[in-house]
């Protein structure tokens, strides 16, 4: 039952009036990025947690950047060089901005780069945020993808090996126990399926649920819908 956060049409039609974002820092560093998008209202709203730590660490350049190669936490330095950029989802122009990111580092990507992107949500945002990338013309090759569950059901972290939930508290170094493993984690295939139904323009209808009723869905515009198009993971 879950659902999408955005309508990836809906999203592809996002007007923002944010000013283009500085040129990216750490294209340099790109086998060291982690891109993640955070749900901070998914299940138990563990994402505000993610980005409250990731507010600590705004860059000049607008991003939330947390570059553990740069941070001394007790005298320690940390075991791997990541560097994580977080945007918060439900906030349409970081939403954008992440968006416009990842578009920018898998086009301009050298041969064999590819760019790790976790999502930080439940079961439907993952579903949502790849679908989204996809319908954008993102080429989902150029992409390893991963779910940090903070969801309620979490089945495709669980399916990925990274179980149904995390423990992760307000400072850097319970985020960088979180991500390590993502960042130290094998990379496998799952297949994404593309749905699309057409409906007898005369006869045939999509029905949905609601407030369990039946009843015809409908367009943004109050149309019926004969066409209806999902992607599957």
């Amino acid at each position: 039952n879950a659902e999408p956060l955005y309508n990836a049409i809906e999203m592809n039609e996002i007007k923002t009036n944010i000013a283009p974002l500085p040129p990216f820092p750490y294209t340099s560093r790109y086998d060291n990025l982690l891109i993640l998008f955070v749900n901070p209202i998914s299940g138990n709203q563990e994402g505000k947690i993610f980005l409250s730590i990731a507010s600590k660490y705004k860059a000049e350049s607008g991003y939330k950047i947390i570059d553990f190669n740069s941070i001394q936490s007790n005298n320690k330095k940390y075991e791997e060089p990541i560097v994580a950029v977080l945007f918060n989802l439900i906030d349409r122009d970081e939403h954008k901005q992440c968006v416009d990111l990842i578009r920018q580092l898998t086009t301009n990507a050298q041969e064999g780069q590819i760019l790790k992107v976790i999502i930080a949500g439940g079961d439907g945002t993952t579903l949502s945020v790849i679908e989204e990338l996809d319908f954008e013309g993102i080429q989902l090759s150029k992409c390893i993808f991963s779910h940090i569950p903070l969801g309620t059901g979490n089945d495709f972290s669980n399916a990925l090996g990274f179980g149904k939930s995390i423990d992760i508290e307000d400072n850097v170094d319970s985020l960088f126990k979180v991500l390590v493993r993502y960042y130290r984690a094998n990379k496998g295939k799952v297949d994404v399926w593309h749905l699309d139904i057409n409906c007898d323009s005369q006869k045939g209808e999509i029905i949905e649920c609601k407030n369990k009723e039946k009843v015809p869905k409908k367009d943004k515009n109050g149309n019926i819908m004969r066409v209806y198009k999902r992607s599957f993971i």
